[in-house]
């Protein structure tokens, strides 16, 4: 096998790890899913006085340690590896699933710090590492890629939400009318073991991406890498024209760039909706839809999108700039708000 077809197997084979370790991480979007069965435990067995509002705090937290771990992957992928950052998600991320199992039982504290923080902790840490070591495969597909990869995360609800509603609650029960929680003994027994079940599939799953995920090894420095090789066959001037423009910060200088500023706002008026609507969604729901089945049918089928928008504007990257997505994503927020 020539060295072509080598590097292309193994590219495919790490976008296909990462895409599983991002399916992996997917789980944090059945947190709207999990809330009522979670506070419906809690309110019966541990905490008589629980209120749905504080479901948001399952994903805000989640989504906050998110954010400060990502530079952490990168700082320990640099150092130690991208296998070791891909190794922390698998004990920060599906660990903390398997420990809810005990924090449920306990109180609803301590739900919020397994699967809120140090769920959101080991998805920060493997997040940007994954797409890294994909994106380095691939480099002129680099758009492509990170949407393939990304669409996984937003496929996990897709998944894993199913799972989760036939193995709690196969017979569809209701909610009690007035306090608006699950109340059949059967059904809330079961809660805790979900946890078992969701804990053991994503470190299957992340195990697998362990095995797969590697980062392209830097060409020799009198070997030209395959993209080198590629731009020498056309003219000097034509690769010059077309060659993007790339800027590199050093993190201690980010701070002084406004585009940094402008990104980081970016993302959190982005991150505000999406904490509430990935807590409270089906909470919602239920105070005008008693039907739990048809309720996490919607959960699930929100992936659908979640995915394919990923997958496609990621596609658009590489051929516009990241401006006409962002355009495009605000005329749809006011289209479907007004």
């Amino acid at each position: 096998m020539d060295e072509r077809k080598k590097n292309l197997y193994q590219g495919l084979l790490t976008v296909l790890g990462s895409f599983l370790l991002h399916l992996s991480l997917g789980h944090f979007y059945t947190v709207s899913n999990m809330a009522p069965y979670i506070l419906s435990y809690i309110a019966a067995k541990v905490d008589k006085t629980i209120t749905v509002e504080k479901a948001v705090w399952l994903s805000a937290l989640g989504l906050g340690f998110q954010g400060i771990a990502m530079p952490l992957g990168g700082v320990l992928s640099k150092k130690f590896g991208p296998r070791a950052a891909m190794m922390a998600t698998v004990l920060f991320a599906g660990g903390s699933v398997l420990l809810t199992y005990f924090s449920v039982k306990k109180t609803f504290i301590g739900v919020v710090i397994t699967i809120g923080t140090i769920f959101g902790f080991g998805m920060g840490i493997g997040y940007s590492v994954a797409i890294a070591c994909a994106a380095s495969w691939f480099p002129e597909r680099r758009g492509l890629v990170v949407g393939l990869i990304v669409g996984g995360f937003g496929l996990g609800s897709l998944v894993f939400t199913p799972i989760q509603t036939k193995f709690i609650n196969p017979s569809n029960k209701k909610v009690d009318e007035e306090s608006r929680y699950f109340t059949d003994d059967e059904l809330l027994e079961r809660v805790p073991t979900a946890f078992l079940l969701m804990g053991s599939i994503l470190a299957a799953l992340e195990l697998i991406a362990f095995a797969l995920v590697r980062m392209k090894p830097a060409p020799a420095a009198n070997q030209p890498s395959e993209s080198q090789a590629r731009s020498q066959e056309t003219s000097t001037a034509q690769s010059t024209e077309n060659k993007p423009k790339e800027f590199n910060v050093e993190p201690r200088k980010l701070l002084r760039h406004v585009d940094y500023y402008l990104l980081f706002t970016m993302m959190i008026l982005n991150i505000l909706p999406t904490s509430i609507l990935t807590s409270s969604l089906k909470i919602f729901g239920q105070k005008y839809i008693n039907d739990d089945k048809f309720l996490s049918n919607i959960m699930a089928c929100t992936a659908i999108f979640n995915c394919a928008g990923r997958v496609i504007w990621g596609a658009i990257v590489d051929r516009f700039s990241f401006k006409v997505i962002l355009i495009s994503y605000v005329h749809f927020e006011i289209a479907l708000w007004f």
